[in-house]
């Protein structure tokens, strides 16, 4: 199999970045969906590990549509692009459902949403942090 370097391909230095991020992402979301239990913060959180799970899938379909054609693969491995939508609009699905599931219980047993202000400031820093992030990684790259 083809080994491709992320420094031979800028788009998998975005994926590497993307993976990064959304490892930090889910952690802050988490933290804050579970000090404020708001189900807003929770999906986010869900939204961010489809975005993870999506990095993931990224960069192991990109390594393998690069792959050159083999006897069983005349016309190359490119066509694996797919199964990645298919992955990825399951977990869509799969976020859909678990965040509609915490929403109906929690309309069901409402609660009052505590460590607001801790929330906030962790949902903030880390949408700042995310920024920060993308400028630094976008310099080193056009550099």
């Amino acid at each position: 199999m083809t080994v491709i370097k992320a420094n031979n391909n800028p788009a998998l230095r975005y994926i590497y970045l993307s993976i990064f991020a959304s490892c930090i992402t889910i952690a802050l979301k988490s933290i804050a969906a579970y000090l404020t239990g708001s189900v807003g913060l929770f999906s986010d959180a869900m939204e961010s590990f489809v975005n993870l799970i999506a990095g993931i899938i990224a960069l192991y379909i990109l390594i393998i549509s690069v792959v050159p054609p083999d006897t069983n693969h005349p016309f190359g491995h490119s066509k694996a692009e797919y199964f990645s939508s298919m992955i990825e609009g399951s977990l869509i699905l799969v976020a859909a459902f678990s965040i509609g599931y915490a929403s109906v219980i929690k309309l069901l047993n409402p609660g009052q949403i505590v460590e607001l202000g801790s929330g906030l400031v962790l949902s903030m820093n880390r949408s700042q942090g995310s920024w920060i992030l993308l400028f630094l990684f976008k310099s080193k790259i056009e550099s």
